[in-house]
């Protein structure tokens, strides 16, 4: 049996036409886990790019921990899934987190609660 291999390169292209934009970003934050469990999808038709952060609270109300996000490309139609990751990791217990995200296209935030076994 012979097999032929062949090294090939590709590149895709994406393009929106101005005045067809339609910027859109949704944010799910919390679950359960040592790490903060996070999902970005992007339902619209342009690059977001998207960087902010985490704000952690206690049951109490007090901030305990700011969770920086760096910028992360989220593509039209698709999603990232991440995990922050506190140093140093947080006690057990059941946190309030505020995400605030920054990009090109506006501000976005999502609220949620984090289990922290």
């Amino acid at each position: 049996m012979r097999l032929a291999v062949r090294p090939e390169l590709g590149l895709a292209v994406y393009l929106t036409l101005r005045g067809t934009e339609r910027p859109a970003l949704r944010a799910r934050v919390g679950g359960v886990g040592e790490a903060l469990p996070l999902l970005l999808e992007n339902p619209g038709n342009v690059l977001e790019r998207v960087s902010g952060e985490a704000r952690v609270f206690d049951g109490e109300g007090r901030e305990v921990a700011r969770l920086p996000l760096e910028e992360v490309p989220v593509f039209p139609g698709g999603y990232r899934e991440l995990a922050l990751r506190p140093d140093p990791p947080l006690p057990r217990g059941r946190y309030r987190v505020a995400l605030i995200l920054g990009g090109t296209y506006g501000r976005y935030a999502a609220e949620g609660t984090w289990d922290v076994p």
